[in-house]
């Protein structure tokens, strides 16, 4: 609440200040719709609005090197993120969204909260395998036994020749590779 002020005829207004509303930033002083100038001259009663914009935060996308980062996401504070479609590359898994650039702490989309301007950070693998499917899709793994385990009649499996394989591995007890 701000106090009313008594001004003199012909006199100025002196300004009260920056009004604190929670999850809302002061804008202006208005009289009439218009912001108002302390410099004028009082000679009625005037009854001043504080206005205020709701405060929200820039929730940036960094996807480093690989892929194309999503659209930054514009939130209110204590507000949820709408997780973005994962980025892709070739030749990289997308691993998740991190808090930070060291990608220790990964953003939980459920439960994590935005409380400031932040910028995630994309976490990639190496792919190790890519599954194309019957369809034409192909989604690269960094885990050899996800990539086995998406592998189905019909779809192609690739190793890469980085992925450093070199033992029998068994997909659901019905096909057996020897690498």
């Amino acid at each position: 609440d701000v106090a009313p002020q008594t001004v003199a005829y012909n006199e100025t207004a002196t300004n009260p200040g920056t009004p604190v509303k929670d999850g809302y930033i002061f804008k202006e002083w208005q009289l009439d719709g218009k912001k108002y100038d302390f410099t004028t001259k009082v000679t009625a009663d005037i009854t001043l609005k504080a206005v205020y914009e709701i405060n929200t935060y820039t929730v940036t996308f960094d996807a480093g090197e690989h892929g194309t980062a999503p659209d930054a996401q514009t939130v209110v504070p204590g507000s949820k993120l709408t997780k973005p479609t994962d980025p892709t590359a070739e030749d990289y898994a997308f691993d998740g969204w991190y808090k930070e650039e060291a990608l220790t702490n990964e953003w939980d989309f459920d439960n994590d909260t935005v409380t400031g301007n932040i910028t995630l950070d994309a976490k990639w693998s190496n792919i190790v395998a890519s599954v194309t499917t019957s369809g034409g899709v192909t989604t690269g793994y960094a885990d050899l036994s996800a990539a086995l385990n998406n592998w189905t009649e019909g779809s192609t499996l690739k190793l890469y020749a980085d992925a450093n394989l070199n033992s029998t591995i068994t997909v659901n007890n019905t096909k057996t590779l020897d690498l």
